[in-house]
C-alpha cells in the first residue's frame, strides 16, 4: 500500500515537465505546484539540475527519484526497476500530466531559470576546462561563464529598467555539469608500512555517519591522553578541510585539518581496517576562484565560522553593499536547498541559487577571493 501511494505521489508531483529537448530540460528546472486532478496528493515538485526530482507531499513527505525526458512530450520517471513513462504537455509556466486516463495540471512556483530567459541568440563557446575532483581523478567537463554585471545591481543603476518591471535575475549560464557524481574515493597508500589512504592536502572530508565522533590532537600522535584540542571534538557528519598531512603513527593515518568552526589539529583518517574520514568531491568550475564543494540538488549549511550570517541576494551582484538587494540572512549552522548553481562572478567567487527553510529563494556565494574560507559547507 505505503509503495502504490508512493507512486501515485510521484506521479503527480512529477509531471513537471516539458516537450523533450535541451531546452525543455532547461524548462523544467525549479518547482512546481499541483492543482489537483487524478491525484490530489502531491503539493510541489522540485526538478534539479543533476536529474532529480524531489517531492513533497501533502502529508509532510518528501521523496527523491530520477526523471528523464525520453522523447518529445514523454518523461520516465522512478528508481532502477520501479519506473513509469508519462506523456506531458508544457505550455508557458503551465505543465499537463496524462496519467491513467486522466489530467495533472501544475503551475510553476519559480521563474525559468536564467538559462532559458536568454534569448534564441546562439551562445558563445566558453573555454573547455578539466577539472580535478577530491581524489585526484579527472571529472567532466564544465563550461564556466564569465560574470557580467546586470543593469539593476548597482546603486543608481536601476533608472533604465522599465518601470513596474519585475526584477529579475542577468541571464547567466551557471558553470554545472549534470553529469557529475561524486566519484568513488581511490585508495592509495602515501606512506609505507602503515595504513592505506583516501585523501589528500587540500581535500574536504566528513567524519563518517557509521562512526564515534574524531578528536583533534596537538600532535600527530594517537598516544597521549593530554594533547587534545578543546573544543575539538567532530561529530558525525562534521565536515573538516585537510590542510596538511599525513604522518603515520601506530599504523594509523592522520591528517591536520580545520572544522568548520574554525579549530584545527591532527585527527586520525583510518587504522587500516575501516574509514574514519571519508572525502568530498570538488570541482574547479571558476576561475580564480576556491574550487566548489557543492551539488545542485543537495544540501548546504552556514559554517560557524566567522560567526556571520550568510546574505540571501535578489539576484547576483558584482558589489554587495547595497541593503535593498538582500533577502534574507542565513543565521549560521541553517540549511539551505541548492536550486541551481555555481554561477562564476569573474571575481573568484561561486554563487547558487537556493532556498531557504523560510521558503526564500535567491542567490548566495559560497565563498570569494579575498577570503581563504568557505562561507557555506556541503551536508554530507
Amino acid at each position: 500500500m505505503r509503495k502504490s501511494i508512493l507512486i501515485a505521489i510521484l506521479m503527480s508531483l512529477l509531471l513537471s515537465a516539458c516537450s523533450g529537448g535541451i531546452g525543455v530540460e532547461r524548462e523544467i528546472l525549479g518547482s512546481w505546484q499541483s492543482e489537483g486532478g487524478l491525484f490530489n496528493l502531491s503539493q510541489k515538485a522540485t526538478f534539479t539540475s543533476n536529474k532529480e526530482l524531489i517531492l513533497e507531499g501533502a502529508f509532510g513527505t518528501e521523496e527523491v527519484i530520477e526523471y528523464a525526458i525520453i522523447a518529445p512530450g514523454k518523461m520516465r520517471l522512478g528508481k532502477g526497476a520501479d519506473e513509469r513513462v508519462v506523456q506531458f504537455d508544457l505550455q508557458g509556466d503551465q505543465l499537463a500530466l496524462e496519467l491513467d486516463g486522466g489530467m495533472l495540471t501544475f503551475t510553476r512556483v519559480l521563474p525559468p531559470p536564467p538559462q532559458a530567459l536568454q534569448n534564441t541568440a546562439a551562445p558563445e563557446k566558453a573555454a573547455e576546462v578539466k577539472p580535478q575532483n577530491s581524489s585526484g581523478a579527472e571529472s567532466p567537463q564544465n563550461t564556466p561563464v564569465p560574470f557580467s554585471q546586470s543593469a539593476g545591481s548597482s546603486a543608481g543603476s536601476s533608472a533604465g529598467s522599465s518601470a513596474g518591471s519585475q526584477e529579475s535575475p542577468p541571464p547567466f549560464k551557471p558553470a554545472t555539469d549534470e553529469r557529475f557524481i561524486t566519484p568513488t574515493p581511490r585508495v592509495y597508500h602515501p606512506i609505507n608500512n602503515c595504513a592505506a589512504s583516501q585523501l589528500h592536502k587540500g581535500d574536504t572530508a566528513f567524519i563518517s555517519w557509521d562512526t564515534t565522533p574524531n578528536a583533534l590532537r596537538t600532535t600527530p600522535d594517537t598516544h597521549p591522553s593530554n594533547n587534545f584540542v578543546d573544543n575539538g571534538r567532530v561529530p558525525p557528519g562534521g565536515v573538516l578541510e585537510v590542510l596538511d598531512g599525513p604522518v603515520c603513527n601506530y599504523g594509523w593515518v592522520l591528517w591536520y585539518v580545520r572544522t568548520t568552526w574554525d579549530v584545527e589539529g591532527w585527527t586520525p583518517e583510518t587504522d587500516g581496517n575501516e574509514f574514519w574520514m571519508l572525502p568530498i568531491a570538488t570541482r574547479q568550475l571558476c576561475k580564480d576562484s576556491k574550487p566548489t564543494r557543492l551539488i545542485a540538488g543537495k544540501k548546504a549549511f552556514v559554517e560557524e565560522e566567522p560567526n556571520d550570517p550568510v546574505e540571501v541576494y535578489k539576484e547576483m551582484v558584482a558589489t554587495i553593499n547595497d541593503p535593498s538587494s538582500i533577502l534574507y540572512r542565513i543565521p549560521i549552522k541553517e540549511q539551505v536547498d541548492l536550486l541551481e548553481g555555481p554561477f562564476c562572478d569573474g571575481k573568484g567567487a561561486n554563487w547558487w541559487r537556493v532556498r531557504t527553510r523560510t521558503n526564500v529563494e535567491g542567490y548566495i556565494r559560497e565563498n570569494d577571493k579575498i577570503k581563504d574560507y568557505y562561507f557555506m559547507a556541503p551536508v554530507p
